[in-house]
């Protein structure tokens, strides 16, 4: 479940961030390569927030001297190369279609940022930085709230017996689909989302 949360919640902020879903949730076990290397790394990058000196020293520091860390620093190497890709493909679409209209639904968080963080054929530190903190905080902090929220669904009868009820009554058959739209109007599946986010924030 936890891993199901942050497949899900990693394709959603890719999809806002670089206008293309990464598709985690079609990973057999959740266990796609950009996430296991962000939960790989998640200790390494509350350190480099804090020191943004650190990248440079501990890509001198050999494997042998702190495993840990470095596996944490190969990862954290493969989330950056994978926000600077997506960056430079946006740069490309960008420059194939000046004329973006912010009022697309296409579109995306990361062109906002580049129209003055972009420095010719190179990103600057702030925007990479700025693009790890998204995909962190988008994924990270909704994927654990989102498995805390489960956790006291299941644990407290009343509460899931009535969310049972109502999901049942518009979701007869479970291997039917349903429409996002008719989820987003149950009303105590609605209530209890808000008021669980609201008290956790």
């Amino acid at each position: 479940m936890f891993l199901a949360f942050r497949s899900a919640t990693l394709d959603i902020i890719t999809f806002y961030m670089f206008g293309h879903c990464l598709d985690s949730l079609n990973h057999p076990t959740f266990s796609d390569p950009l996430l296991m290397n962000i939960q790989v790394a998640l200790p390494l990058l509350w350190v480099i927030k804090a020191f943004p000196w650190a990248p440079p020293v501990l890509s001198i520091v050999p494997g042998w001297l702190g495993n840990s860390l470095h596996r944490q620093f190969i990862a954290f190497l493969y989330i950056r190369d994978y926000v600077v890709a997506g960056l430079r493909r946006i740069s490309k679409e960008s420059a194939r279609h000046p004329t973006s209209n912010p009022e697309n639904p296409d579109f995306t968080i990361l062109p906002r940022l580049m129209e003055s963080s972009h420095q010719g054929p190179s990103f600057s530190q702030r925007l990479v930085d700025e693009s790890l903190s998204l995909l962190q905080a988008g994924s990270d902090t909704v994927g654990n709230t989102c498995t805390v929220g489960t956790f006291f669904i299941l644990n407290d009868e009343v509460v899931r017996s009535r969310l049972v009820e109502e999901l049942q009554s518009v979701w007869p058959d479970r291997d039917s689909t349903i429409s996002l739209t008719v989820l987003q109007n149950l009303p105590y599946l609605v209530r209890f989302s808000i008021l669980f986010a609201c008290d956790r924030s």
